[in-house]
C-alpha cells in the first residue's frame, strides 16, 4: 500500500498480486471494505478523515468436499504490519497589529495537542516547524517564532508544519513602521524663576498610545503638550517616553 501517511482526505493504492484465490477483501480499517475477484486486486481508496487506521486483508477460496462434493469456503486473513495514517494540520500564530523596527519579535505558535491543531495528537512530538520572516530569516529548531526587523514596511511570515508527508502552510501579513522622528518644541528654553514652560512632541506619525515626560528634579507628565511651570532657577533635563500602537514598542527621545 502506499502511501501510507499524508494530509487528509488520503488516497491509498492497495495492491497484491496471487493467485489460485477466488475473492480479495480489503477491510480498510475505517468501516469500508473493498472486494475484488480479479486476478490483480488493485484498489485506490479515499480516507476522508483523519486519524491512525490498521488494514488487513482477507483470502477467500472455494473449494470441492471430494466426499460429499459440497463446497467449502476456505478464508486466510493477514494483517498489515504499518499504519495508516491520515493526518489533519492546522497550523496557526498569534501575531500583533503593528511590530517595531529594530526590536526583537516573538510569534506564539498555536499548533498544538491544546488548540487541536494537529489530529491524531499522538503525532505531535514528529512535528517538524519551519518558521519564513519575509526578512531573509528562517528557523527550523524553535517551536515560537523570533527575529528582528531592520527595515520597516510589509512582510510575509510563513509557518509550515510537516508530519509524516503531510505539509501545512500558513502565512500572515505584519506591518513593521519606522520610529517616527518626532521633534520636541519650547515656549522658551531661557525662562525666569515661576514661569510656565510649554513643551510639545510634534512630527507625530498617529500611532502613539502614551507619552511620558520625566523631568530631573522628579516631575512627571503623560500628556501632550506639557505645560510645566518652573518655580526654582536652574538647568533641568528632560526626556520623553513614547508607546506606540504595539505598547512594547518604545522609544525615548
Amino acid at each position: 500500500m502506499y502511501p501510507q501517511s499524508g494530509c487528509y482526505p488520503l488516497t491509498v493504492d492497495f495492491s497484491c498480486d496471487f493467485t489460485n484465490v477466488d475473492t480479495l477483501m480489503i477491510i480498510t480499517g475505517d468501516g469500508n471494505t473493498l472486494i475484488s475477484d480479479s486476478l490483480t486486486k488493485d484498489f485506490k481508496f479515499t480516507y476522508q478523515n483523519p486519524g491512525p487506521y490498521i488494514p488487513s486483508m482477507r483470502l477467500i477460496k472455494w473449494v470441492t468436499d471430494p466426499n460429499t462434493g459440497a463446497l467449502i469456503r476456505c478464508v486466510q486473513n493477514f494483517y498489515y504490519y504499518d499504519t495508516i495514517w491520515a493526518i489533519q494540520i492546522n497550523s496557526d500564530f498569534l501575531t500583533d497589529s503593528v511590530y517595531c523596527q529594530n526590536q526583537s519579535v516573538v510569534f506564539k505558535n498555536l499548533t498544538d495537542t491544546f488548540n487541536g491543531s494537529i489530529y491524531p495528537p499522538e503525532l505531535f512530538n514528529e512535528c517538524l516547524f519551519f518558521w519564513f520572516y519575509g526578512n531573509g530569516d528562517w528557523d527550523s529548531l524553535l517551536f515560537d517564532g523570533a527575529t528582528q526587523y531592520d527595515t520597516f514596511g510589509l512582510f510575509n511570515v510563513t509557518l509550515s508544519a510537516l508530519i509524516k508527508g503531510c505539509y501545512k502552510d500558513t502565512v500572515k501579513t505584519i506591518k513593521v513602521f519606522a520610529f517616527p522622528d518626532i521633534k520636541i518644541n519650547f515656549t522658551d528654553t531661557a525662562a525666569c524663576d515661576s514661569v510656565s514652560v510649554r513643551f510639545t512632541a510634534d512630527s507625530l506619525s498617529g500611532e502613539e498610545i502614551s507619552f511620558d515626560w520625566s523631568f530631573q528634579d522628579g516631575e512627571t507628565f503623560n500628556t501632550n503638550p506639557v505645560e510645566r511651570l518652573f518655580t526654582s532657577s536652574g538647568k533641568y533635563t528632560y526626556q520623553l517616553k513614547v508607546a506606540f500602537i504595539n505598547p512594547k514598542c518604545v522609544k525615548i527621545y
